[in-house]
C-alpha cells in the first residue's frame, strides 16, 4: 500500500484519514511518491542560497568598484612597478648669450706686476682686440727689453700701464716678470736713466744731427747700457757719459 503524505505540511498519514492528524487540515487526494510540502521547502531554502550568493557577490563587486574610484582605467589595468630614481647632480648653469658675447674680464691678483717686451716695434692695443691696433707714430711702440708695469690679464692680453694710461699688449710679445728693474712707460722728463736700444750709436756733442760723433776715436753705445738722464731736448735725451754731457735720439734710447 503506498504510504501517503500531507500536502500542507508532509506528515505522513494513516490509512483512510480525512484530516491530517498535524496540522487538522483536511487531506487532498495526494500522490504516492516524495511529500510535496518537503520538496516545496527544499525549493525555498535553495531560492535562499542563490539569492544570498548573489547579494554577496554584488557587495564584493561594489567594494572593488568604490574602493578603486581614484584610480583610472589606465593606472588600474598597469601592475605595481617599483622604480628607483637616481639623483643628478645638479648642471652647470648654462652660459646665456650675452655673458657668452660680453668681453672677458680682467683678472685681478693672478698677473704677474711687470712684463717685458719680446719684439720690436710692437703697437699697443686700446682694448683686448685686434681690431683696437693703435698704429702710426702718434701712438707708442714697445721694443725688446721694455719692461712695463702690469696690471691684469684678459684672454691673450697683458693690460699695461704706459705714461699713465691703460693700454693692452698680446701675451705673445711680452714675458711676465717679477721685478720692476728698467721699467718704462715713464716721462721722458722724469726719467732719471736711459737704458740703450740700439748697438754702435754714436754720440752727439749737440741735440742735432750734424753733430754726430763717428769714428773710432768716439765712444759708441751698445743695447742695455744704462746712463743718467740730464734732461731733454726735442727728440733728444741728454746724457751723462764720464762726466761729459752728450745728446742721443731718443729713438735710441728708453727712461728708466
Amino acid at each position: 500500500m503506498d504510504t501517503r503524505f500531507c500536502s500542507h505540511c508532509g506528515t505522513v498519514l494513516p490509512p483512510a484519514t480525512q484530516f491530517c492528524p498535524s496540522c487538522g487540515k483536511a487531506v487532498a487526494e495526494a500522490q504516492p511518491g516524495a511529500p510535496q510540502g518537503r520538496s516545496h521547502t527544499t525549493i525555498v531554502v535553495l531560492l535562499s542560497v542563490l539569492v544570498g550568493l548573489a547579494v554577496a557577490a554584488l557587495v564584493i563587486a561594489g567594494f572593488h568598484f568604490f574602493g578603486n574610484r581614484g584610480e583610472t582605467p589606465a593606472d588600474a589595468a598597469q601592475p605595481d612597478t617599483v622604480v628607483l630614481v637616481r639623483e643628478a647632480e645638479p648642471a652647470a648653469p648654462a652660459q646665456t648669450q650675452a655673458e657668452a658675447a660680453a668681453p672677458a674680464q680682467v683678472v685681478a691678483g693672478d698677473f704677474p706686476p711687470f712684463v717685458i717686451v719680446s719684439g720690436d716695434n710692437v703697437c699697443l692695443r686700446s682694448r683686448p682686440d685686434e681690431g683696437a691696433k693703435l698704429t702710426g707714430s702718434a701712438y707708442p711702440h714697445l721694443n725688446t727689453g721694455d719692461v712695463v708695469a702690469c696690471t691684469g690679464v684678459t684672454r691673450d692680453y697683458y693690460r699695461i700701464a704706459y705714461n699713465n694710461r691703460d693700454y693692452f699688449l698680446p701675451r705673445k710679445y711680452g714675458r711676465p716678470r717679477y721685478d720692476g728693474t728698467g721699467a718704462t712707460g715713464v716721462a721722458a722728463s722724469e726719467a732719471a736713466y736711459v737704458v740703450i736700444a740700439g748697438d754702435n750709436v754714436c754720440l752727439r756733442s749737440r741735440p742735432d744731427e750734424s753733430a754726430k760723433l763717428t769714428g773710432s776715436a768716439y765712444p759708441h753705445l751698445d743695447t742695455g747700457e744704462v746712463y743718467p738722464c740730464l734732461g731733454t731736448t726735442g727728440n733728444y735725451y741728454k746724457i751723462d757719459f764720464d762726466g761729459t754731457a752728450y745728446y742721443i735720439p731718443k729713438q735710441y734710447a728708453r727712461p728708466r
